[in-house]
């Protein structure tokens, strides 16, 4: 099967006739942690040979599933760090919420498109159930839906977000 690319072999990018600037970069690659770049530099021609842009630092724990805006603006994306258990299948939350103010009032709501819920990676019911054996979810999820990262913001308990790529963040 596919193997993927060597280290710093795979890239994708513009070409123009005259001179451009690129002051944010959108990135959506694929929600399988497995099969994702976790770091990205961005790069431009200078005339001989490609080096790193200058205007933007080397992009890490890239996630996937989810449009990533980079660079983001500082305290534009914030996230919790969940470890799996020691000998553990993944990460699942069922609900997280934030909150602008300090005694939690003031939610702060997931609004596709413009406060989207960004994650590592997430997986299938299928997969769940084929990775840990829980298939209590399918009756509520359905077996072919997906534990993406708006189900942990959708107000529904028996919904879950997970990553079962058994993997730190």
């Amino acid at each position: 099967g596919h193997q993927g690319c060597m280290a710093n072999s795979a890239w994708l990018g513009l070409q123009k006739k005259d001179s451009f600037k690129v002051s944010c970069m959108r990135l959506y690659q694929t929600r399988e942690r497995l099969k994702q770049a976790s770091t990205a530099v961005l790069q431009v021609w200078d005339g001989l040979v490609w080096t790193a842009s200058k205007d933007h630092p080397i992009f890490t724990e890239l996630g996937g599933g989810a449009w990533q805006v980079l660079p983001g603006l500082r305290a534009s994306m914030w996230r919790v760090l969940a470890d799996p258990a020691p000998g553990g299948h993944g990460v699942g939350i069922s609900e997280i919420t934030f909150y602008r103010n300090p005694d939690c009032t003031d939610l702060i709501h997931a609004s596709i498109p413009n406060i989207m819920p960004i994650c590592s990676g997430y997986a299938t019911s299928r997969e769940i159930g084929d990775k840990t054996g829980y298939t209590n979810h399918y009756s509520r999820m359905g077996e072919l839906a997906t534990a993406d990262p708006m189900r942990a913001f959708d107000g529904e308990l028996h919904t879950f977000w997970a990553d079962v790529a058994g993997e730190r963040a």
